[in-house]
C-alpha cells in the first residue's frame, strides 16, 4: 500500500490551509482552548499536523475502517503543503479515558474495558500481507517516540531483522562472557529475539488512556494512529504498558484488556535497561567512539538496512594535528592590537598545521588490513587529515561493529546511509575524529523528489512591483546618485524622491546613504568578491542587466561574475528560471563594489546535507575527502578562494553531531588563517529552524544556525528601514536568525559584549551552559555558554530586486550578508591599494572596533517572535517572542549595522606593513633537480625543481620575495606565489659547514613558454593579441596606488641606472621620492652641467602630480625572458624576476625598459609601444588612465613634456654606458 494523497482539491486545500493558520494563531488557541497538535475547525471536522505527522497515519485509520468495526475518525482528506502533512477528519465527540479514569465505579471500568478486549481482538485477526514484515500500513518506515534513538525506524523485512535494530545490533559475539548480569541478560535477551516468530499482527502501537474515548461507559472512537503498523505479537501490550508518564495509573489496567506476555515484557524491560550500557563495551578491545540521539531528530527517516555487499563510501576522518595552536594563530593574526595582525599563513603552512602523524597513520592502516582490506584499497589524502577506502558495507560493519541503513531526509527525500553508533579498537580512539558513514551520515543516491532550497536559501519570497509601483520607483532612483543627480545633503531637512522610496523599496542609493558608502573607483584582479550558490539557484545575466537599467545604471550591461562552477554546475540560467536568492545576492553586492569584480562559486547540489563540503572541495583539497562523491567529480582545489565569501544558505544546527560541526568550522578556520573572510546569513525564522522545529521533549529549546554557530565566520542578521533618517529597527515580516551555539562555547572576543548583554538584558528565560550538544533536560531553553550570533545586520527586508524579467522586492538575512560582504570587500580594495594584506578573520576586529564610539548604528527595537512551522512567518514555534534587539550587542542584530567611513579608517590603520612571506632557514642545499636551457638565466642565481609544483631560485633575495609576495597579490597567478624565503648554509669543497649563506625563493613554478621563444614566429594579429594582454595586465598593475616610493615594509632596495648601483630606503612622500633621486644623481656624476640637467628634469615631472605620476609598482625588467605565454591560447600566464622591482611614479616602467641594456632591440620597441599605450590608457580595459579624463588635454602636454624630456635623458645616459641597440643579453648581478 502506497502513502497516498487522499481527496486532494487545490480549492479545499488552500481553504482549509486559511483556515488551519488562523485557528493555529496563538490568540485562536487560547481563546478556543485548541490543544497543540489538533486544530478545530468546525464542530464536526479537525485538522491534524505536526512536524511527525505522516501521511500513512491517514492510511491507518481508513484501513482500520475498512477492515473492523473499530470506531476511528473518518478521513475526509489528507495532503502534503511545504513538507508538513495534514489529515483533515471526523472529529470524535468524547473525553479522553484518562479523564476522570480514577472516579469511574468497577462497572464503568469494566464495561469501557470488555469494549476495548473486543476491539483489540479484532484488530488482531487482521491478516497481514503476504510476506509481510515490520513496516507501518504502507509498507514504510514504523514510528515510535519508545523506540531507542530515534522515532522512525525501518522498515524491516523480518520480525528477526527488527530485533537486532531493537538491541543496536548486539550479538552474542560482542558480549564478553564475564559472568556478569549484564552479560547474562543479553544473552537472554538475544535468545528471546532470535526464536522462530509468527507473522506480525495489526498494531495501534499507543493503546494509551490519552488515545482512547468515550462518552459515558461507551467507546466512541481509538485515535493517534500514527505509530500503527504490522509488529511482533506482543508489541501492543509493551508499548501499552510503557505509557505516557501523565498517566501510569494506565499500567494496571493494560492486564484487562490484552493478554500479557510474561517474557516479551521481561525482556523489552530488559531491553530498555541494558543495551545502552552494553554498547559501551562490545567486546574487551573496542569502545563505542560515537553514538548519535537521534530521538529528537525529525530530519531523517529511518529505512532498511544496507545489504551487506553494497559498495559504500568508507572515511576515516583522521583526528587534525595542532588545533589549539591553529586557533591561537588565528586570533592573535586576528587581534587588531597584535603586532602579528595580518600576517596570514600560506596554504602550504596550513596543511603543515592540520596534518596528521605518519605514526598515526600507519596505526590505522595496519588496523585496516588486519580486517581483510587490501592496502591498496586504502587511500591517504596530500594533507593526511583523511582516510578513505574501497569497501562493502558488510565489511565496514565488522570492523567497526555496527549496522548501516538507509536515512531518508524529510526534506529532500534524499538517501544516507548511517549508523547510530561504531565502535574502535582501543588504540585508535585518540587517532580518530569520526567515520563517515555513521552518526555522520554519507549521501548515496540522487532522489531530487523534493526541492529543499526554501530550507537552505536564506531569503524571503520575491513579490513582484505593479506597474505603478515600478514607475514610482523608477522616477525616484533618477533623482539619485546613482543616475547622476546631486547626494542628499544633511543640511537641507527635506529627504529626496530617492530616499523618500527606500522604506518601501530599498536600491543602491538607499544603502549608499544609509552606510555611508562612497561611490567604488578602485579595482584589483585579485580582490573580488565570492559569493556562494547552490541548490539550483541559478543567477539570470539578463536579469542583471535589467536591474542595472533600472537602479545602478552606472552599471554596464553584461556585468556579471566569474564563473567557478562545482561539482557539475552551470551557470547563468534564462530569466525563465532565474534563481531569486542568486539574484538578490548580486543586486545587492555588486553596485557597492563596481567596479571590482565578483566570483560565483556555483555548487550543484540537490539537498541541504553537507552542501558545503563540495564548494571547501573545490577552493580547498584538504576538504575533498568529506565525501568521496566530490573527489569523482575531480573538483579538488580547481579554484582560489576569493579575499571575502559571501554565503546565503544555512540550516540548524545538529546537537547531535558535535564531531562533524567542528570539522566542517574547523575548514572555515582554515581560511581565516589564509586571510579569508567567510559572511554568513543568520537565518530567516528567529530561534527555530527554517521549518519550524524546536529542540527537547517540549519543543521550546532554542535551535541555532550550523554555520554561524562556527565561531570563525561572520554572522550577520537583518534590519528593516523604517524612514531613512530614523534607526533601523529588527526585521518586522520575519525574525532575523539569532542566539547561542549548543556545540561552540563563546569565543573570548566576546566575552565582554555578550556578558554585558546577559547581564543588564537578561531576556528573562531559563537557561542552560553546555557545549558539544549536550543538552540538558529540563533545565532551560538557551545555552548562556555557547557562541552568540549574529555578529552584525544590515538591512534585510524590501530589497530592489529584477527576477525573471520583472522587478520586485526581496528579503532576508540573505539580503543583508552580501551587502557586509561587499563593504569588507571595499575595505580590502583599501588596504591592498596601499601595501596591506586583506582583512581576514574580521570578528575581533569588528568586536574590538565597536568599542569606538559612532563605528555601529545600534538597533534597539524589535524581536524574534516569528519562526512558525514550515516558515509560515506564524508565531515561533518555540512558543514566545524569541530574544529582543537592545542597546549594545544583542543576538538579533549583533553588534548593529555598519558605518562604512568608520569602518574603512579603522581597518586602514590596522597592520601598517605588507605581511611578508614566511622565512626557512636549511642546513644544506637538498639534491634537487637544476633547471638547464637556453632561457634560464644563469649568471648569479639557480633555478631548481623544488616539487611537481614549486621552484627554488637560489640568489634570490629578501627584497625581490617581498616584492614578488606584493605583485602576486595585485595580479594573482600570472605571478608566482612565494611559499618562503630561505636562507641556506654553503658547504665547502670538502664538505664541512661554512659560515656562508645564501639566500634563495620557493615559488610557484608558472606554466607557458617564455615569450623570447614565441616571439619570432608569431603572426602580426597574434603579437597585435599579446601585446593587448600585457596591456591590460599592466593597466590593472598601476590601477594600484601607493602612499610611498621604495619597497613595502620600509626594506632596502637595489636600483640600477645609467649612474651606478644605489641602495635607497623608502621614500614617504614625493618630495622625499626627488630628494633622493636629485641626490643619487648628484654623486654619480662628475659632470655639474650633466647633474644639474637632471636634477631639472627629474624635478619637472612632478608637473604631471595630477594622476599618472603617482606611485604605483614596477617590475623593472620586462624582458621577453621574463614573459610566460600559453602557446596555444596565447595568454600570459606569468611575468617572473621581480628582482628589479620597485614601487615608482607611474611612467618609470618605460624609463626602465628605455634604460636596459638587456633588452633585445626588437622586443624593446615593442615592449615601449605597449608602455606609451599603458601610459596613455589606450588600451581596451575602460580605465581613466594615468592621463586623468577630465582634463586630458592639459594632463596629456605635461605628459607629452616630460616623457620627452625623459627620453631625451635616456639617449644621453644609453650613449654615455655604451648601450647601442645591437648589445646582447645580460644580467645585473650586483
Amino acid at each position: 500500500m502506497a502513502h497516498n494523497i487522499y481527496n486532494d482539491g487545490k480549492l479545499t486545500r488552500t481553504v482549509l490551509l486559511l483556515l488551519f493558520r488562523i485557528m493555529s494563531s496563538r490568540i485562536m488557541r487560547r481563546c478556543f482552548h485548541q490543544p497543540n497538535s489538533i486544530v478545530f475547525v468546525t464542530p464536526s471536522v479537525c485538522i491534524k499536523s505536526t512536524s511527525f505527522t505522516t501521511l500513512a497515519e491517514a492510511e491507518a485509520m481508513r484501513f482500520v475502517a475498512a477492515s473492523s468495526t473499530v470506531p476511528v475518525p473518518k478521513v475526509h482528506m489528507a495532503f502534503e503543503h511545504d513538507r508538513i502533512v495534514y489529515i483533515v477528519m471526523e472529529r470524535i465527540r468524547g473525553q479522553p479515558l484518562s479523564v476522570g479514569w480514577v472516579q469511574r465505579s468497577a462497572a464503568s471500568k469494566e464495561a469501557i474495558l470488555s469494549q476495548l478486549r473486543h476491539m483489540t481482538q479484532e484488530i488482531r485477526q487482521i491478516r497481514a500481507p503476504k510476506g509481510a514484515g515490520i513496516s507501518n500500513v504502507c509498507g514504510g518506515p514504523i514510528f515510535d517516540h519508545r523506540l531507542p534513538g530515534r522515532s522512525s525506524w525501518g522498515p524491516f523485512p523480518s520480525i528477526r531483522d527488527f530485533h537486532r535494530e531493537l538491541r543496536n545490533g548486539i550479538e552474542l559475539e560482542n558480549i564478553k562472557q564475564d559472568g556478569s548480569d549484564i552479560s547474562h541478560g543479553l544473552s537472554k535477551l538475544i535468545s528471546f529475539h532470535d526464536q522462530l516468530w509468527e507473522e506480525p499482527v495489526f498494531t495501534h502501537g499507543d493503546l494509551s488512556s490519552l488515545n482512547i474515548l468515550a462518552q459515558g461507559d461507551k467507546i466512541v472512537g481509538i485515535v493517534d494512529w500514527e505509530t500503527a503498523g504490522w509488529m511482533p505479537p506482543y508489541w501492543e501490550y509493551t508499548s501499552a504498558w510503557h505509557v505516557n508518564p501523565q498517566n501510569q495509573f494506565w499500567q494496571q489496567e493494560v492486564d484487562r484488556f490484552l493478554d500479557r506476555p510474561e517474557q516479551a515484557l521481561e525482556m523489552e524491560t530488559l531491553r530498555k535497561h541494558l543495551v545502552a550500557g552494553a554498547v559501551a563495551l562490545p567486546s574487551d578491545t573496542h569502545t563505542v567512539h560515537q553514538r548519535r540521539n537521534l530521538a529528537q531528530d525529525v530530519r531523517f527517516e529511518k529505512r532498511a538496512a544496507v545489504e551487506s555487499s553494497a559498495k559504500i563510501p568508507f572515511e576515516i576522518a583522521l583526528k587534525q594535528g595542532s588545533l589549539q595552536e591553529a586557533e591561537d594563530i588565528l586570533y592573535d593574526i586576528s587581534n587588531p592590537v597584535s603586532p602579528n595582525y595580518g600576517k596570514h599563513l600560506s596554504k602550504e603552512d596550513v596543511v603543515k598545521l592540520f596534518a596528521a602523524n605518519d605514526k598515526s597513520i600507519d596505526s590505522v592502516k595496519q588496523w585496516l588490513v588486519g580486517q581483510g582490506i587490501a592496502e591498496k584499497d586504502i587511500h591517504v589524502n596530500p594533507t593526511k587529515t583523511w582516510i578513505t577506502v574501497d569497501t562493502t558495507a558488510g565489511v565496514v560493519e565488522r570492523a567497526l561493529k555496527t549496522r548501516y541503513h538507509i536515512y531518508r531526509s524529510t526534506a529532500s527525500g534524499q538517501d544516507h546511509i548511517g549508523a547510530e553508533e561504531y565502535s574502535l579498537p582501543n588504540n585508535l580512539l585518540d587517532i580518530v575524529d569520526f567515520i563517515r558513514p555513521g552518526p555522520a551520515m554519507t549521501k548515496v543516491t540522487v532522489r531530487a523528489t523534493k526541492p529543499a532550497t526554501g530550507d537552505a536559501a536564506i531569503g524571503e519570497p520575491v513579490r513582484k512591483l505593479s506597474q505603478d509601483e515600478i514607475k514610482s520607483v523608477d522616477e525616484a532612483i533618477k533623482s539619485g546618485p546613482s543616475a547622476g543627480g546631486e547626494p542628499h545633503s544633511a543640511a537641507n531637512s527635506t529627504l529626496p524622491p530617492y530616499l523618500q522610496i527606500c522604506s518601501r523599496a530599498v536600491t543602491p542609493d538607499c544603502i549608499a546613504y544609509l552606510y555611508k558608502i562612497p561611490k567604488a573607483t578602485g579595482t584589483n584582479s585579485t580582490n573580488r568578491l565570492g559569493i556562494y550558490e547552490s541548490l539550483g539557484d541559478v543567477y539570470s545575466q539578463e536579469d542583471l542587466d535589467l536591474f542595472y537599467s533600472k537602479a545602478a545604471p552606472y552599471i554596464p550591461a553584461g556585468t556579471g561574475p566569474q564563473l567557478d562552477l562545482i561539482d557539475g554546475a552551470t551557470a547563468p540560467n534564462s530569466p525563465a528560471n532565474a534563481g531569486g536568492e542568486s539574484l538578490l545576492d548580486f543586486d545587492m553586492a555588486i553596485p557597492i563594489i563596481y567596479p571590482q569584480g565578483t566570483t560565483l562559486f556555483q555548487v550543484k547540489a540537490d539537498q541541504y546535507y553537507n552542501i558545503f563540503g563540495d564548494f571547501l572541495s573545490a577552493i580547498d583539497s584538504d576538504y575533498c575527502s568529506q565525501d568521496p562523491l566530490f573527489n569523482n567529480h575531480k573538483m579538488c582545489g580547481s579554484y582560489e578562494p576569493t579575499n571575502v565569501i559571501s554565503i546565503s544558505y544555512g540550516g540548524p544546527e545538529d546537537p547531535t553531531d558535535p564531531k562533524s560541526a567542528h570539522r566542517q568550522c574547523n575548514e572555515f578556520m582554515k581560511l581565516g588563517l589564509m586571510g579569508i573572510t567567510t559572511v554568513v546569513a543568520s537565518g530567516d525564522a528567529g530561534v527555530t529552524d527554517r521549518n519550524g522545529y524546536c529542540l527537547g521533549p517540549h519543543h521550546d529549546i532554542f535551535v541555532a544556525d550550523d554555520l554561524c554557530s562556527c565561531p570563525y565566520i561572520t554572522a550577520v542578521g537583518s534590519t528593516l528601514i523604517h524612514t531613512i533618517d530614523k534607526p533601523e529597527s529588527a526585521t518586522e515580516s520575519f525574525s532575523s536568525g539569532g542566539g547561542f551555539s549548543n556545540i561552540f562555547t563563546r569565543p573570548t572576543w566576546q566575552d565582554d559584549v555578550v556578558g554585558h548583554y546577559l547581564l543588564r538584558h537578561n531576556p528573562g528565560y531559563f537557561a542552560y551552559n553546555t557545549s558539544e550538544g549536550d543538552i540538558p533536560g529540563d533545565a532551560g531553553i538557551y545555552n548562556r555558554g555557547g557562541r552568540g550570533f549574529p555578529d552584525v545586520a544590515a538591512v534585510g527586508d524590501n530589497g530592489l530586486v529584477a527576477v525573471g524579467g520583472s522587478l520586485g522586492l526581496s528579503g532576508g538575512t540573505s539580503m543583508s550578508a552580501p551587502i557586509v560582504a561587499a563593504i569588507l570587500n571595499r575595505i580590502n580594495e583599501k588596504r591592498l591599494s596601499v601595501g596591506k594584506g586583506p582583512i581576514g578573520f574580521a570578528n575581533p576586529a569588528l568586536y574590538a572596533m565597536s568599542k569606538r564610539k559612532g563605528t555601529f548604528n545600534d538597533v534597539t527595537v524589535g524581536n524574534q517572535e516569528l519562526g512558525g512551522v514550515g516558515s509560515d512567518r506564524g508565531y515561533s514555534a518555540c512558543g514566545n517572542n524569541g530574544f529582543s534587539a537592545v542597546e549594545g550587542w544583542d543576538p538579533v542584530t549583533g553588534l548593529g549595522t555598519p558605518v562604512y567611513d568608520k569602518w574603512e579608517a579603522y581597518f586602514l590603520q590596522l597592520s601598517q606593513e605588507l605581511q611578508e612571506p614566511p622565512r626557512e632557514h636549511w642546513a644544506c642545499l637538498p639534491e634537487l633537480p637544476l633547471f638547464s636551457g637556453p632561457t634560464v638565466p644563469t649568471l648569479g642565481r639557480r633555478f631548481f625543481k623544488h616539487s611537481p609544483t614549486t621552484i627554488l631560485k637560489l640568489g634570490a633575495d629578501h627584497g625581490e620575495g617581498i616584492m614578488t609576495a606584493l605583485a602576486h597579490s595585485i595580479l594573482g597567478p600570472c605571478v608566482p606565489r612565494v611559499i618562503s624565503i630561505v636562507t641556506v648554509s654553503v658547504t665547502t669543497p670538502g664538505g664541512s659547514a661554512s659560515n656562508r649563506t645564501r639566500q634563495g625563493l620557493v615559488l610557484t613554478h608558472q606554466p607557458g613558454t617564455p615569450l623570447v621563444q614565441l616571439w619570432p614566429s608569431l603572426t602580426l594579429p597574434q603579437r597585435a593579441a599579446v601585446k593587448a594582454e600585457l596591456c591590460r595586465l599592466l593597466v590593472l598593475m598601476r590601477a594600484r596606488r601607493f602612499s610611498y616610493y621604495g619597497r613595502p615594509t620600509r626594506q632596502p632596495y637595489i636600483f640600477v641606472t645609467e649612474l651606478g648601483t644605489e641602495t635607497f630606503a623608502s621614500c614617504a612622500s614625493r618630495a622625499e621620492w626627488d630628494d633622493s633621486r636629485v641626490h643619487a644623481l648628484q654623486n654619480n656624476t662628475t659632470d655639474a652641467e650633466r647633474a644639474a640637467h637632471l636634477e631639472r628634469v627629474q624635478r619637472g615631472t612632478a608637473a604631471g602630480a595630477g594622476g599618472w605620476d603617482r606611485p604605483v609598482l614596477t617590475h623593472g625588467d620586462l624582458s621577453d625572458r621574463n614573459i610566460l605565454v600559453d602557446p596555444d591560447t596565447l595568454a600570459v600566464t606569468g611575468f617572473i624576476d621581480w628582482e628589479m622591482a620597485n614601487i615608482m611614479p607611474a611612467y618609470f616602467e618605460y624609463v626602465a625598459a628605455r634604460l636596459s641594456g638587456g633588452h633585445q632591440p626588437a622586443w624593446r620597441k615593442e615592449l615601449l609601444d605597449v608602455l606609451r599605450s599603458v601610459l596613455r590608457c589606450e588600451c581596451d580595459t575602460g580605465c581613466q588612465g594615468d592621463v586623468g579624463a577630465a582634463n586630458l588635454d592639459q594632463e596629456y602636454d605635461v605628459y607629452g613634456r616630460t616623457l620627452a624630456a625623459w627620453d631625451a635623458v635616456v639617449d644621453v645616459e644609453r650613449i654615455a654606458q655604451g648601450y647601442d641597440d645591437d648589445c646582447a643579453w645580460t644580467f645585473n648581478t650586483s
